[in-house]
């Protein structure tokens, strides 16, 4: 699925990335930094868990002793080099904006507008003071909307979210190579198994988001804002039902599939999908990709799908196009 949440450019990534108490003394936050030392490269055989049969379960044979040896700290589901990097990264990216702050660089330069957007960033006060007044011409524009041509072309206009949406993609089979994906989005959570599936670990989280949705749609004023948090669980929870679920997903095989601009056409059905690939300059595209297209009958045969497989594949692309 693609999704458009992205800031423009990097240093508004790196707004996003430093945390906010830059009023620490650099010596204490140099004190603190992650370090980053891996060692040796390669399969650590000291942590071989010689218990176990290699061609029985292989990553437990070889991290096994590791998982158990090292403890995931508390406020994390996962630990491991990625997220010792992402603490690095982080911190490193929190010193050099300490250093632009401080130095309260001239108006007009580069590292103005860094500690400018920064600052505005973390103003909470003003964020509070100006309520829900920034977003307004956005939301204006959706109730607006007189039909669905003007919603689709809305979902490909940069800082409005997308049900439908396409956008550059790296071709997976030609990696050197940029395509042009489509797909949707829509859901709240993770992915489609909190809502379909009934743990009870999803019953709570459900029963947590809604409470979330119910705090902000009050805070945005809703008259009623249970029933209108009941009424955007139940969209998503339609949404979910044409998902897929993440072990399909992660077959290369079965999420691969390209596309002409005639068959793009023809599984749109009566959406307007020419009028969001105009919206985002994507109309004189001579291929697509999709991810979530049901694989035929053929297909099926091909990869081997299982019926338990079967069972975690919604209707996808084409059936947002067509709801």
């Amino acid at each position: 699925m693609i999704r458009k949440a992205i800031f423009a450019g990097a240093s508004a990534l790196a707004m996003t990335l430093a945390a906010p108490a830059l009023a620490e003394e650099e010596s204490a936050a140099e004190a603190s930094a992650p370090t980053m030392d891996f060692g040796t490269w390669g399969v650590g055989l000291d942590m071989i868990d010689n218990s176990l049969e290699p061609g029985d379960d292989f990553d437990a044979y070889v991290n096994g002793r590791w998982v158990a040896e090292n403890e995931i700290p508390s406020d994390r589901q996962r630990y491991g080099a990625f997220d010792m990097l992402r603490e690095k990264s982080t911190h490193d990216v929190e010193t050099l904006i300490a250093g632009l702050v401080n130095s309260n660089p001239e108006a007009g330069t580069q590292a103005r507008r860094i500690v400018d957007a920064y600052n505005a960033y973390f103003n909470q006060e003003a964020i509070d003071a100006s309520g829900l007044a920034p977003a307004q011409p956005y939301l204006n524009e959706i109730f607006a909307a007189p039909d669905l041509t003007r919603l689709a072309e809305l979902f490909e206009t940069p800082g409005y979210p997308a049900l439908l949406s396409a956008g550059v993609t790296i071709d997976a089979r030609n990696p050197t190579e940029y395509a042009v994906g489509v797909g949707f989005d829509g859901m709240g959570m993770p992915d489609r198994d909190y809502y379909l599936v009934d743990s009870e670990s999803n019953q709570k989280a459900r029963a947590a988001y809604k409470v979330m949705l119910t705090t902000l749609l009050d805070a945005a004023g809703y008259a009623d804002p249970t029933t209108a948090a009941e009424a955007v669980y139940a969209f998503e929870h339609k949404v979910a039902e044409l998902e897929w679920a993440r072990q399909v997903l992660r077959i290369p095989t079965l999420t691969y599939n390209e596309l002409t601009p005639e068959q793009l056409n023809e599984m749109a059905g009566y959406f307007p999908i020419q009028a969001l690939l105009r919206a985002g300059k994507f109309d004189d595209q001579t291929r697509f990709l999709a991810r979530q297209l049901p694989p035929t009958d053929e297909e099926i045969e091909e990869i081997g799908l299982t019926e338990e497989q079967l069972e975690m594949i919604g209707g996808g692309v084409p059936a947002m196009m067509k709801r």
